[in-house]
């Protein structure tokens, strides 16, 4: 149904001024343009489609060649991924365990350094420090923290380390979390 109102949608300009035959093994395409009670996307569908000059064919599954065609073609990516690979065991030890690769250095440390005493990494290629730079300008410096404007002029605050742990733990296990904890989703 979608596809149909989309095609048309997109070839309104080719369409419009002919008669136009939809064959389709979707029955209810037929009986959907003497539906008087419909909500209020099915309406919106109806009325785009009552703009053009179109004739629904309904083809049963046995009559339907392209589509038991294409059922049956094989699939080249069939054999890529050996069951064996996945490891469906999950070990209990990482649960309650956030990622982080050295917690005494947060990762926008050195767009805090430049903003706070304009020092800049050395070694960088030009591309690189083009880029930091047009990253480095959307934020500022209000010791000790680091804010960034952002495209909404929202200004967020960025944290780092046990703070940054403790906000995590806090959305996600917290009364108001998105969900209960690893240790009760693990149940």
């Amino acid at each position: 149904m979608l596809a149909v109102v989309y095609a048309f949608e997109k070839f309104r300009l080719y369409l419009i001024m002919n008669k136009s035959i939809v064959y389709t093994d979707h029955s209810a395409l037929k009986y959907l343009f003497a539906k008087k009670d419909a909500k209020a996307c099915l309406l919106h569908w109806i009325l785009l489609l009552q703009e053009f000059d179109i004739k629904v064919i309904d083809t049963r599954g046995a009559e339907n060649y392209a589509a038991d065609h294409l059922s049956r073609l094989e699939n080249p990516y069939e054999n890529i991924f050996d069951p064996k690979e996945i490891n469906e065991a999950f070990p209990f030890k990482t649960l309650n365990k956030i990622a982080h690769n050295d917690p005494s250095t947060p990762w926008y440390a050195d767009i805090a350094n430049y903003h706070a005493g304009n020092f800049i990494i050395k070694g960088m290629t030009s591309q690189q420090k083009k880029k930091f730079f047009k990253d480095a300008r959307h934020y500022f410096w209000d010791d000790p923290y680091l804010f960034r404007t952002c495209a909404d002029q929202i200004i967020r605050r960025y944290v780092a380390g046990q703070e940054a742990i403790g906000i995590l733990k806090a959305c996600h296990s917290g009364p108001t979390g998105g969900h209960y904890g690893a240790s009760y989703t693990a149940k």
